[in-house]
């Protein structure tokens, strides 16, 4: 069966409207910033599918993302669907964080217990290559140089 899920230079196709690719837009932005690429598409790919087939079967858990784009100050809303929700493409990227504390309930609900599963993903980050953060419940990874450390713990 052929893997049928969108990847880092997916894009996505409006059903409203005849498709536009906004690559060429987003390149002419980078320049016009003056940024610097720090990630590309093999290594999102890479994360990707990580999350998607591995660390929910090892764990049963998916972290939580959010994220920022080099053409808007909007920073999203933290979600946990690694397929359709990705912000793609991802050379639209500034910033990616990902929470790595997980809070489940034990003793019946009575008892709050937190799992830290930085070490894991930590670890899959720096082997991917990624140039990276780690704050008090998340990691950035930033897609772009200069930094942007807008909203970071």
């Amino acid at each position: 069966m052929k893997n049928i899920a969108p990847y880092a230079n997916s894009e996505l196709h409006p059903h409203d409207r005849p498709f536009v690719s906004e690559i060429p837009q987003l390149k002419k932005l980078i320049t016009v910033k003056n940024l610097v690429g720090l990630a590309n598409n093999t290594k999102w790919n890479e994360l990707f599918t990580y999350m998607r087939e591995s660390i929910q079967f090892e764990t049963k858990w998916l972290p939580c993302f959010r994220f920022n784009c080099i053409d808007s100050d909007y920073i999203s809303v933290w979600d946990n669907e690694w397929y359709n929700h990705l912000p793609y493409p991802m050379l639209s990227v500034m910033w990616f964080e990902i929470e790595y504390k997980e809070e489940s309930a034990k003793n019946n609900l009575t008892e709050i217990v937190t799992i830290d599963h930085s070490a894991r993903l930590e670890s899959l980050i720096k082997s991917i290559g990624f140039e990276y953060e780690k704050g008090a419940t998340s990691l950035r990874i930033y897609g772009y140089s200069p930094i942007d450390r807008t909203g970071f713990e």
